[in-house]
C-alpha cells in the first residue's frame, strides 16, 4: 500500500506478501494469490481467506479479479475456473460452462 506521508510502498499484511491480482472495493482490497482469494480490510488492517458456498476452497492461483457495476466480483483462476462473489448474498459460487465439465479451457 502507498504510504501517503512517505510516498513509499509498505507491507499491509504480512501473510499476503505475494499478490497475483488485486481489486479495490471501498475500504476493502480483494487479493488473488497462489493460495486462493483474500479480502483485506484497510480500516482494521485484517484479512480473511474467502471460500465458495459450502466452505469449498477456491483452488490454486487466483489470476483475475473484476468488480462489475453491481459490486459483484468476478474471479478467474489459473486452472480456468470462474467464480462469482454475489454482493447481495455475500456468497461465492462456481460458474459451470456449457462446454466444459469443471470450467473454461485455459489453452
Amino acid at each position: 500500500m502507498l504510504d501517503e506521508h512517505s510516498g513509499k510502498l509498505k507491507m499491509v499484511y504480512a501473510a499476503l506478501s505475494m499478490a497475483v491480482c488485486m481489486e479495490i472495493d471501498g475500504n476493502s482490497i480483494w487479493i488473488g494469490t497462489n493460495s486462493g482469494l483474500f479480502r483485506y480490510n484497510m480500516l482494521h488492517n485484517s484479512a480473511e481467506q474467502m471460500f465458495a458456498a459450502g466452505g469449498v476452497s477456491l483452488t490454486g492461483t487466483i489470476s483475475a479479479l473484476k468488480l462489475d457495476p453491481s459490486k459483484n466480483l468476478w474471479i478467474g483462476s489459473g486452472s480456468g475456473r470462474i467464480y462469482l462473489y454475489n454482493n447481495s448474498s455475500s456468497q461465492i459460487e462456481f460458474l459451470k460452462t456449457a462446454d466444459h465439465k469443471d470450467g473454461l479451457d485455459g489453452g
